[in-house]
């Protein structure tokens, strides 16, 4: 495996993908200190908090390709459960939030040379968040002293080495679903709507009841309201 740790970069998602057409036998990680122009679903920017963990890495998808989103969210919450002992939740697709219903994480996933480059972005600690980023949040209130390097390492292989079957996958995902049965905010492109959550359909699709009716969703945007 082919592992590139830096101080600081402008994105890791962008190394991993250029390096995963230069290397295309080997595995790819990439890891930094410092994130400059991390990058969220759909385009949007990720905010890099004081302390953060950014890593991309290559993996094979989902026997569901659909899946893949979902899965690397439910690994990623098990092991800051296991690593850092902080209980989170998901958020649908694959965002990981706190208890008091703030982001800490994040996931980008992109298609390379018939592999996935998966990004993660985890908020550690944030001493003043942005007036503009109400639901910012992180995992611990105050700085650690971790080893950004090793420990992106040990991200990578634990979500290597704990892969899960498709038929399980929603399960588990649904377990840790902060908004389970909930009203939510569902963004599309051309309008918003309030609906309750249901849970997730076969392919990883978000459903929704809307006036007595389930809706699937594919690629909307849900806005949970805090606490």
């Amino acid at each position: 495996m082919i592992h590139v740790h830096k101080t600081e970069c402008e994105s890791t998602q962008d190394l991993a993908v250029k390096l995963s057409k230069e290397y295309e036998q080997d595995d790819i990680l990439v890891s930094c200190e410092m994130q400059l122009s991390g990058e969220g679903q759909r385009g949007k920017e990720w905010f890099s908090a004081d302390q953060s963990l950014a890593v991309s890495f290559s993996t094979w998808a989902s026997d569901i390709f659909a899946l893949s989103s979902l899965e690397m969210a439910v690994l990623t919450r098990q092991f800051i459960e296991e690593t850092f002992n902080v209980q989170t939740k998901l958020k649908w697709p694959n965002d990981i939030f706190t208890k008091d219903r703030k982001k800490c994480a994040g996931i980008l996933i992109q298609s390379s040379n018939e592999k996935l480059i998966v990004g993660i972005g985890v908020n550690l600690f944030q001493k003043e968040k942005p007036s503009h980023l109400n639901q910012l949040g992180s995992l611990f209130s105050e700085q650690q002293n971790i080893d950004n390097e090793k420990i992106s390492r040990k991200l990578r292989d634990y979500i290597t080495n704990n892969r899960m079957p498709s038929n399980i996958i929603a399960q588990q995902w649904e377990r840790h679903c902060l908004h389970l049965n909930q009203e939510v905010k569902v963004v599309e492109t051309d309008c918003s709507y309030r609906g309750t959550f249901k849970g997730v359909g076969e392919q990883g699709q978000a459903l929704v009841e809307l006036d007595g009716k389930t809706v699937e969703l594919f690629s909307a945007s849900l806005i949970i309201d805090p606490l």
